[in-house]
């Protein structure tokens, strides 16, 4: 296992590095500009350049500055200080040949419109990575930017107003996105603190949660307990999911009577006749996206291991026939523990057989008794529901809910 000093890595853009700074002062240049020029006095090719060269200078002073503040120097892969010479290096240049350059004006706002709209695609990809609904309009605005930019460099006899406008809208939509990508950022960092560190071990349940069996069972339980002649309700039914044995006899005593006690064995017997004749005809399959994310999580360096109420034999095959035995280092069967769930003990076992503290772990469950029995054993306990959804109870044992293990997966490996 990955040591809790491996931090979970934010997604970060580039904001408030030089590149940043340079984009944002070209983008008010451009807009400045644009305005200037459409609605106030005229402004000479040579002057408009100078203001370009200037934005170059001041943002490679930042960063120059900002490289030595910030600790940047200390770190093999930061280019602050040399990103900051060359944007220096390049207004001061600009400065002594502006009469020269300032000839090439078109040339040069095209080239400018141009970096500024593929700077806007990386944006559109970096919502992209965060799962902003808005990602798709930016990358449509950006594709424009770009196209726009080409259309300036190669018409070098514009029309002075069309140019204008470009310039204008140009330089206004990319402090939009600027903006809009900072804030988003900004919140996505607060939540990924909140959520604190993701633990590198995962401890899956597997009926319900892996693998579509409990709607097996809730067809062939209620059948199995009216064939010895007593009325399974489908709130008896949920109530018992994931239930260990000590727990289970209890609620068939307290609900059903002393004989219904007396025939549990029988009746389990008999559950499991139906429920084999059931998988013949209707082979048991993976929960949607079950394969997929359990693929994702072993390549990102995660360890998994299983913790289940269901008996070793059954979840060697059960596993065996839907293909994700590959997927786990170990195998932890509630039969193996002296209490099953809701108690903590499967998972407690399987902590221990991981080589971990429950806290370095956690769990992934879709029922109450799955995720009290993981939340007693001090571990993080991840939803996801299958028969029910949220409740009081799962809100009480879970730290956070996914609406399936595909939005799981997403959450775990980003």
């Amino acid at each position: 296992m990955r040591g809790s000093e491996e931090k979970e890595k934010k997604i970060t853009t580039g904001t408030g590095n030089s590149g940043t700074y340079a984009l944002l002062l070209v983008s008010l240049v451009l807009l400045v500009l644009g305005g200037l020029m459409n609605w106030g006095p005229e402004i000479s090719p040579g002057y408009i350049f100078m203001a370009l060269c200037s934005a170059f200078v001041i943002t490679g002073i930042i960063g120059i500055v900002r490289y030595f503040m910030n600790d940047e120097f200390r770190r093999l892969d930061s280019y602050g200080f040399s990103a900051g010479c060359m944007m220096v290096i390049l207004g001061v240049c600009g400065f002594v040949r502006v009469e020269e350059v300032s000839g090439y004006f078109v040339t040069i706002i095209g080239l400018t419109v141009i970096a500024t709209g593929v700077v806007a695609l990386q944006s559109a990809l970096d919502l992209s990575r965060m799962k902003d609904v808005l990602w798709i309009p930016v990358l449509i605005l950006a594709v424009v930017m770009t196209a726009a930019g080409v259309f300036v460099l190669m018409n070098t006899a514009l029309d002075e107003t069309v140019m204008n406008w470009i310039m204008l809208l140009d330089g206004g939509a990319s402090l939009l996105i600027l903006l809009y990508l900072a804030i988003r950022l900004h919140f996505y960092n607060k939540e990924a603190e909140k959520l604190g560190d993701v633990p590198r071990v995962v401890i899956f349940d597997m009926d319900g949660t892996l693998i579509d069996t409990e709607k097996i069972y809730r067809k062939v339980w209620p059948e199995t307990f009216s064939e010895f002649g007593y009325e399974m309700t489908d709130e008896d039914f949920l109530a018992l999911r994931s239930m260990g044995r000590p727990y289970s006899l209890e609620y068939i005593e307290e609900h059903f009577g002393k004989g219904a006690r007396e025939d549990y064995d029988r009746m389990r017997e008999r559950r499991g006749e139906l429920f084999n004749a059931y998988i013949a005809e209707h082979p048991i399959e993976p929960r949607p996206y079950a394969a997929e994310t359990l693929d994702r999580l072993r390549k990102k360096g995660y360890r998994l291991a299983l913790a289940t109420a269901t008996d070793e034999k059954r979840t060697e095959d059960y596993l065996t026939k839907t293909d994700l035995k590959k997927y786990f280092d170990k195998l932890i069967c509630a039969t193996e523990v002296k209490r099953g769930k809701p108690a903590p003990d499967v998972y407690l076992e399987a902590c221990s057989r991981m080589g971990v503290k429950p806290e370095e772990a956690c769990a992934v469950e879709d029922n109450p008794n799955g995720l009290r029995s993981a939340h007693d054993a001090g571990m993080k306990v991840l939803f996801v529901p299958d028969l029910t959804g949220e409740t009081d109870e799962t809100g009480e044992y879970s730290d956070k809910t996914f609406k399936d293990l595909k939005e799981l997966g997403d959450y775990l490996c980003r």
